[in-house]
């Protein structure tokens, strides 16, 4: 389709633009750290695509113990503890509370993908047109470039802020469209409620469904990353083709997590058999 051809060209040339100025401040000498940095997240990658379902219990604890040390951290500061004790504390504590704590976790994690997909695909199929229009002070939308202002002029007055600019901009999708914020709230709040219901009452299809999310990402992300410093005149081609290689590659995420999941554990049966055989023969 035209708009998704468009909006996959603007996403990945606006990323291209991100890397390359990221890159351009690296010290002379530092070539290789986005080389090893992409690696290690292909390598995480390829983790989640196999294993990331069974292992999220393991992650969500380490993250949580990650916190609960970072929490314990600033405890001790403020009130004069000892860092080693608080640090182990808040980080045994954290973990616990990640594995007590993880269908929750992982019903707010699945419903924030669900979130995000389903406002990347109502913005790419509905909002496109809108947002193409809509007016930003000295940015130029047809070369997607930023206009700096006329040196001595004052700017001041006339800058956005962050919470500015958000605000005009959902009001001027509302004028636009006025059923914007019905299907927005709608979207929101069902997406939310679905992640809910998968992290609490379905969790090994949850697990697989985010351990597919970020594995996908990981790979596709460290996969660009890598073809825009090894064959950078390969991207604009693949524009085209990225969003079946990401729909491909999470649907093998998925089927992969989803076998480890459901798969792993129909070994015993046969060797029950033979027990209740051998005992009915001696009887």
């Amino acid at each position: 389709m035209p708009t998704t051809n468009l909006t996959t060209n603007a996403a990945t040339d606006t990323i291209t633009a991100v890397l390359k100025s990221i890159w351009a401040q690296l010290p002379p000498g530092a070539e290789w750290v986005p080389v090893v940095a992409l690696a290690l997240l292909a390598g995480f990658g390829l983790v989640l695509l196999f294993r990331g379902a069974r292992i999220l219990p393991a992650i969500a604890s380490l993250l949580f113990g990650l916190t609960g040390a970072g929490a314990g951290l600033q405890l001790a500061r403020a009130f004069g503890a000892s860092d080693y004790v608080m640090v182990p504390l808040g980080a045994a504590v954290g973990a616990v509370l990640g594995l007590v704590l993880f269908r929750l976790w992982l019903g707010l994690m699945v419903g924030g993908c669900l979130v995000a997909v389903a406002l990347g695909v109502y913005t790419g199929h509905f909002l496109a047109p809108a947002l193409s229009q809509f007016p930003i002070q000295h940015f130029d939308v047809q070369h997607q470039l930023v206009q700096l202002p006329p040196a001595g002029a004052v700017v001041a007055s006339a800058q956005k802020s962050f919470t500015e600019l958000p605000a005009e901009l959902w009001s001027y999708l509302s004028d636009n469209d006025k059923s914007f914020q019905a299907r927005f709230y709608t979207l929101v709040i069902g997406a939310a409620l679905v992640g809910l219901f998968f992290g609490l009452l379905l969790p090994r299809i949850a697990r697989s469904f985010w351990a597919a999310t970020a594995a996908t990402a990981l790979l596709c992300g460290a996969a660009f990353g890598l073809l825009q410093i090894f064959a950078p005149g390969k991207t604009p081609w693949l524009n085209q083709w990225w969003p079946g290689i990401i729909g491909v590659t999470w649907g093998v995420a998925l089927l992969v997590n989803l076998l480890d999941m459901f798969g792993g554990k129909r070994k015993a049966a046969p060797a029950t058999t033979e027990k209740k055989t051998a005992a009915a023969k001696q009887a």
